[in-house]
């Protein structure tokens, strides 16, 4: 069971609920936020989030794991109201507040979108919420009154009826300035790629990926759709447009073919080209790839997971940052926060500035008293809005 919830309605009245305890086994705490339609108790509702964050609790203590891009069928009855038959869980990626560095957001699906989603991935599915609804990369609030993105014709995606492969931590981000499609994976899954292989019926699959924290603007699709589109930040300069899968084909043909398809990518390649890919795959080792059809490349590059390396991470974006605080006068202050944490490691450390406030650490772990208190002793610049930011040490 959970050790609790915080809850609040937020100004714009949406009921907020985060888990409590999920962290004690590892897992990611869970965050909801749900706007009920007008005259809907919100005791009413965060009491529904509330019975089913304890379920989730109780599997997740049985070592059952809900992360970033999974999703999940909500009891027959429907959860909230009849139509809400699912969650799906996502990674912010501080592009919310609201949800802490390591937390992740449920947003309600109805079920044509968990079926799209089993079909094509949640990637499809949240990015179009985050299209019809006008928020990137997709809408911090979840309602039962909005409109289902699943569409007719969607069985006609190249993605259905083909296996699907996952790695952890892959990412495909393509570069307008470039035209080279970037795919950088973690080390380690060389041999899970090669088991994968035997398995499969056919040399075609999916390969399905994360989406990389440089990337500014997200490919998106829907049938009949005339052009390829992409949905991005107001701050976006859509330089790096993240995709959401790689479908993988391998025939006798003469030359090697990469399209943008979708919301993602198509690779044809011929046997030999499979084979300098798959052996740098296993072995680890840089790839690249011209193709003469479209002039795109192809970069494979490996890269350790955020959490081995230490980083800072802005968690609101450029602009929001720009009008809450002077960019010259932040830095510094990060800079000495971050030499006073310079022995620490597995830690995070977030931190939020707010107009006429000391500033707020919230810390993975306990530090020392002495450690905290020189934290605080940094004189803060000063700041006109919400300024957080989280410090990791590796």
């Amino acid at each position: 069971m959970s050790d609790g919830y915080e809850h609040w309605v937020n100004s714009d009245g949406a009921v907020v609920v985060m888990s409590q305890g999920l962290a004690e086994h590892g897992h990611p705490e869970l965050v909801f936020v749900v706007r009920p339609p007008e005259g809907v108790d919100h005791a009413e509702v965060r009491g529904g989030i509330e019975r089913l964050l304890d379920m989730l609790a109780g599997s997740v203590a049985q070592g059952q794991w809900f992360g970033a891009w999974s999703a999940i069928g909500t009891p027959p009855e429907g959860f909230l109201h009849p139509s809400v038959q699912g969650l799906v869980f996502v990674d912010p990626m501080g592009s919310f507040p609201e949800v802490p560095h390591g937390a992740l957001l449920a947003i309600l699906l109805f079920e044509p979108e968990l079926e799209l989603l089993q079909h094509t991935g949640a990637y499809r599915v949240v990015t179009r919420m985050g299209n019809a609804l006008h928020a990137y990369p997709f809408p911090l609030v979840s309602s039962w009154e909005r409109e289902s993105v699943a569409r007719e014709g969607d069985e006609r995606s190249m993605n259905v009826g083909i296996p699907t492969v996952m790695f952890g931590g892959l990412t495909l981000t393509f570069s307008p300035e470039d035209t080279v499609l970037h795919v950088r994976a973690q080390p380690g899954h060389g041999e899970a790629l090669q088991r994968v292989m035997t398995q499969l019926p056919s040399l075609a699959f999916s390969l399905r990926a994360d989406v990389d924290p440089i990337a500014d603007a997200r490919f998106f699709w829907e049938p009949d759709q005339p052009d390829i589109a992409a949905i991005s930040p107001p701050s976006s300069n859509g330089l790096a447009i993240a995709g959401g899968q790689l479908v993988v084909t391998v025939v006798d043909e003469r030359e090697d073919v990469l399209q943008v398809i979708e919301d993602g990518f198509a690779l044809v390649l011929t046997p030999a080209r499979w084979a300098e890919f798959e052996r740098a795959f296993y072995d680890e080792q840089p790839f690249t790839l011209t193709t003469a059809n479209s002039g795109l490349g192809l970069s494979l590059t490996f890269r350790p997971s955020e959490d081995e390396r230490d980083h800072i991470r802005l968690l609101v974006d450029e602009q929001q940052l720009a009008r809450a605080v002077s960019i010259e006068a932040l830095v510094p202050y990060i800079q000495a926060i971050d030499e006073l944490l310079t022995n620490e490691s597995e830690l995070d450390v977030t931190v939020e500035l707010r107009p006429g406030e000391a500033p707020s650490f919230h810390t993975s772990w306990e530090l020392p008293v002495p450690l905290m208190a020189a934290l605080r002793a940094v004189e803060p610049p000063e700041v006109r809005g919400l300024a957080p930011f989280l410090i990791h040490k590796a």
